[in-house]
C-alpha cells in the first residue's frame, strides 16, 4: 500500500501519463479522418451516450477515446493522492487550489457526458407545433426577423418561438448565441430558410457540468496566478 500511494502520487507518474495522453490524441487526429464513420456524431451528443448507442460497434477504429478516458483517470487519481498527501499550510497551498480546480473541471466532464443530453436537428415549421420530449414541452415557430447584407447573405436574424406547456406559453425569441433558456436548459437557433414555408432549426442541450467547470476554472486561475508572482519573486 505505501508503495501505492508513493507511486501514485510521485510527479513520475505525471509526467509519463501526460506524455502518453498527448500521444492518444495525436493518434486520434490521425484516425478521426481516416475513420469519419467510426467518429459520426461524436459531437452531436453527451460522450457516454454516444458511444453507447453507436460509438462501440466501430472499436478498435475509435478505441483511442477510451484508452484516453482511462489515463485521463489515472490523472486524475494521481492529482488527488498527490494533493491530499502534500496538502499544508503555506505557498504550496495555491498549487492545490490549482489541483482542486482541475479535479472540478475533470468532474464538470465527466458530470456532462454522462447525464447531459442534446437534441439538435429540431426542425419548427411556420405555425406548427413540434414536441420535444426531453423537456416535456411544445415550440411553434411565430416569425423569422432576417436582415441580409446586399449579396443576400444574413447579416442578423432571429426567430420569435412560442414555448407551450401544460401551465400555458410563453413567447421568447432566439438569435444566434442569444438561446431562450427553459427551466435552465437553453433553446438555440441554428439555422433557418423560407421553403417551402418559413421555418427554423432548433437544438436543446443541457450542460449539466458547466457550473462546476465555471468552478473549477476560477479556483485554477485563484491558485495558479499567485504560483507564478512567487516564481517572479524568487528570480528577482
Amino acid at each position: 500500500m505505501p508503495f501505492l500511494l508513493r507511486w501514485f502520487s510521485s510527479l513520475k507518474l505525471t509526467v509519463w501519463v501526460l506524455t502518453l495522453l498527448i500521444a492518444v490524441f495525436l493518434l486520434g487526429a490521425v484516425l478521426m479522418p481516416l475513420f469519419p464513420e467510426a467518429h459520426r456524431g461524436m459531437n452531436a451528443a453527451p460522450l457516454f451516450a454516444w458511444w453507447r448507442r453507436s460509438g462501440r460497434a466501430f472499436f478498435p477504429q475509435n478505441g483511442w477515446l477510451p484508452l484516453a478516458i482511462f489515463l485521463m483517470a489515472i490523472l486524475t487519481l494521481n492529482t488527488l493522492v498527490c494533493t491530499v498527501r502534500s496538502l499544508r499550510i503555506g505557498p504550496s497551498l495555491f498549487a492545490h487550489i490549482t489541483h482542486a480546480g482541475f479535479l472540478l473541471i475533470l468532474l464538470a466532464h465527466l458530470v456532462s457526458a454522462s447525464t447531459g443530453f442534446r437534441e439538435s436537428g429540431i426542425v419548427l415549421p411556420k405555425g406548427h407545433a413540434v414536441s420535444v420530449a426531453r423537456l416535456n414541452l411544445k415550440l411553434r415557430l411565430s416569425r423569422i426577423d432576417y436582415v441580409p447584407y446586399p449579396n443576400g447573405m444574413p447579416k442578423d436574424y432571429s426567430a420569435e418561438v412560442v414555448l407551450i406547456t401544460k401551465e400555458g406559453s410563453v413567447t421568447r425569441t432566439l438569435a444566434p448565441n442569444a438561446p431562450a433558456f427553459y427551466k435552465g436548459i437553453p433553446i438555440y437557433l441554428k439555422t433557418f430558410g423560407f421553403r417551402p414555408i418559413p421555418y427554423a432549426v432548433c437544438e436543446v442541450a443541457d450542460d449539466p457540468g458547466a457550473r462546476v467547470a465555471l468552478a473549477g476554472s476560477i479556483l485554477f486561475l485563484i491558485g495558479a496566478l499567485p504560483l507564478l508572482g512567487f516564481r517572479r519573486i524568487g528570480r528577482g
